[in-house]
């Protein structure tokens, strides 16, 4: 066996955490809550570093882009939205859905997104 890695607590969101994924690059954490806008956290020292105010209701879901610059959301709103990670500025929501956005994903070249209701 090898050696033991370190594990790291992010503390900020203190109800159910329903999403998280990691930059490709490793540069930074997002996260998904029940009570809180999504999180960008940096992952060395877990501070918080933005939030992801704009969806009505909680977000269930979210998605890093290819190059990691953005961020696609899902929520109990049923709406999609478009985040530029740089500075947490929504770029574009996608309405439509009829109930809950349960799933939301780049594609792998970052030119389409699909989502699941």
């Amino acid at each position: 066996m090898g050696k033991a890695k370190k594990q790291l607590c992010f503390k900020g969101h203190s109800f159910i955490v329903s999403d998280v994924d990691i930059s490709s690059d490793n540069s930074y954490i997002v996260s998904s809550s029940h009570e809180k806008p999504p999180l960008l956290w940096n992952p060395t020292d877990t501070q918080v570093l933005r939030m992801f105010i704009g969806h009505s209701e909680r977000v269930y879901t979210l998605d890093i882009s290819p190059d990691n610059k953005s961020l696609l959301t899902g929520s109990f709103d049923k709406s999609l939205k478009l985040w530029d990670v740089s500075n947490g500025t929504c770029l574009k929501t996608f309405l439509g859905h009829k109930d809950v956005v349960y799933s939301v994903s780049f594609s792998p070249d970052g030119k389409m997104l699909v989502s699941g209701s």
